[in-house]
């Protein structure tokens, strides 16, 4: 039923997420639950991450009816940017071939100094990243990618630099731009290698554009003029060192080329070495143009033929990425409890403040919507300080979260401990429910989220593992024993702007009260 992943859907869906962080989650609620009720009927029925793609796309048609969104605008940029990138490696290519190959017909080309300029260093750029590959398959990151922050730096530059994406990018959603650089910068744990992986095979394909114009250039240079070539250093190397190293090179083709076009023989080695104080004048010709082969072949297997065996393993990694896209954080389990929670009267266990089980909201209020609900997306165990569970001792928990699209499979009542502030959630992480759906922590949202409240987060996080979904729920000031009320705007910008500090992508805020006038 699901589809396949694009970097343009993974660009628009972290850009949707991030406009929807502000916004009043009945606001929210409406809009989803409207979106899912216009799907066909085969998709309402579908898995969580096809729910998602029909939302993303019913989304960017609403928001983006005539115009590209947001992703769809980079990657074409990116893909500007690329071709420019092409073009400048075949030209660079191009011209040091032509530039390298200039022979007065005095001095021979000097072999060595191709080898080391063309050869020798592609190949130690290859051995960093066959050994950057191991080290991170080896689960050992000693050094950053380069490329990931490259890569990162080219995007930053296109949101910050583009016309083209601030026309499209009206009014008030420009200054969502900045906000949707910082979280691209941020989903590494999310997207692991999904975003590595087009500058890979973009700086594998630029170096066979390279190569490809230093062929042109060799090629062009020896067809047009008489090259001769020859080798020398002020280290004395042996001929048969050389001879090794040239039949050593050789060694992936001289089994289907001949050998006296896959290498120079030792003969025609010695023959081509040059002696300063001797001239060329006794070198033999044949001996001189034995090179020109050989070191065509090293540019082809190693400079092109290698690359693009590499940008053959970048496709493939970027596709694996794609399809193994983890979908399990928070916020888009809100996303899909809130399209598929009928929209219901909120307070309708006001009525019974004494009981902790509050009437069924099929019973006590029905929804606009004839679809019938969908059981709840998302078990919670609901974790309560003792302050707030005297606070709010018999109100139904359950009723208010299952307005929201959350099971609740457990509450848990804690007592913060100033002297052992790290022990207070060990016994939460052997909970069997967690990793089915979650936690919520339930915060009082008029309580500033000062250090020890993210101390507490962050106890909570390291207790529990890094991808155990964990809800901060934040619950209003005028929330009574038996209704829960909403935090304010403000109250919520700043509690979501302390969490986003965190860099946590398996943390999300949930607001818990819901508005009295919020009815079907």
């Amino acid at each position: 039923m699901k589809g396949s992943w694009t970097y343009g859907d993974l660009i628009d869906l972290e850009y949707f997420l991030a406009g929807d962080r502000e916004r009043p989650q009945a606001d929210l609620h409406s809009r989803d639950r409207q979106l899912y009720l216009d799907f066909p009927a085969e998709i309402q029925q579908a898995d969580k991450e096809s729910l998602i793609q029909q939302w993303l796309l019913s989304l960017r048609h609403q928001e983006f009816p005539t115009g590209k969104s947001p992703g769809q605008t980079i990657v074409d940029l990116f893909r500007a940017f690329s071709i420019i990138l092409l073009l400048c490696g075949a030209f660079l290519g191009l011209a040091s071939g032509l530039t390298f190959f200039t022979y007065s017909g005095t001095t021979p080309v000097n072999v060595i100094n191709f080898l080391f300029l063309f050869l020798f260093s592609q190949l130690l750029m290859l051995l960093f990243l066959f050994l950057g590959a191991g080290f991170r398959l080896a689960g050992f990151a000693l050094l950053p990618s380069p490329m990931a922050g490259f890569y990162e730096r080219t995007v930053g530059w296109f949101l910050h630099r583009s016309k083209k994406l601030n026309r499209i990018l009206a009014g008030g959603h420009r200054g969502d731009v900045a906000q949707l650089e910082g979280l691209l910068k941020t989903q590494r744990v999310v997207y692991g290698s999904a975003f590595y992986w087009p500058l890979f095979s973009l700086s594998q394909r630029v170096m066979v554009c390279f190569n490809l114009g230093l062929l042109t250039a060799t090629f062009f240079r020896i067809l047009t003029s008489d090259i001769a070539f020859g080798w020398q250093s002020t280290i004395q190397f042996s001929t048969a060192f050389i001879s090794r190293t040239v039949q050593t090179l050789a060694l992936p083709w001289s089994w289907i080329v001949p050998h006296s076009h896959s290498y120079p023989s030792a003969a025609q080695i010695e023959g081509s070495r040059i002696i300063l104080k001797d001239g060329i004048y006794h070198l033999q010709t044949q001996d001189l143009v034995s090179w020109w082969p050989f070191l065509v072949l090293c540019i082809l297997f190693y400079g092109v033929l290698v690359r693009l065996l590499l940008v053959a393993a970048g496709r493939i990694g970027q596709w694996r990425a794609l399809h193994n896209l983890k979908t399990d954080r928070p916020v888009l389990a809100q996303v899909v409890g809130r399209m598929t929670t009928p929209l219901m009267r909120s307070q309708a266990a006001a009525a019974d403040a004494k009981s902790t089980y509050p009437p069924d909201p099929e019973q006590s209020g029905r929804s606009a919507d004839s679809v019938r609900p969908v059981p709840p997306t998302t078990d919670l165990l609901v974790l309560l300080s003792e302050e707030i569970s005297e606070n709010y001792a018999g109100t139904g928990w359950k009723q208010f979260l299952r307005d929201s699209g959350f099971s609740v499979s457990g509450i848990e009542i804690y007592r913060q401990d100033a002297a052992a502030p790290h022990s207070l959630f060990e016994g939460v992480a052997g909970n069997v429910h967690l990793y089915d759906g979650g936690v919520m922590l339930v915060m009082e949202s008029w309580m500033p989220p000062i250090k020890e409240n993210l101390e507490l987060i962050s106890y909570l996080r390291s207790s529990l593992g890094e991808r155990v979904p964990v809800f901060v729920g934040l619950v209003g000031q005028r929330s009574t024993r038996g209704v829960i009320g909403p935090p304010t705007p403000v109250e919520r910008k700043i509690w979501q702007q302390k969490l986003d500090g965190l860099a946590d992508p398996y943390l999300s805020l949930v607001d818990i009260g819901i508005e009295d006038n919020d009815v079907t």
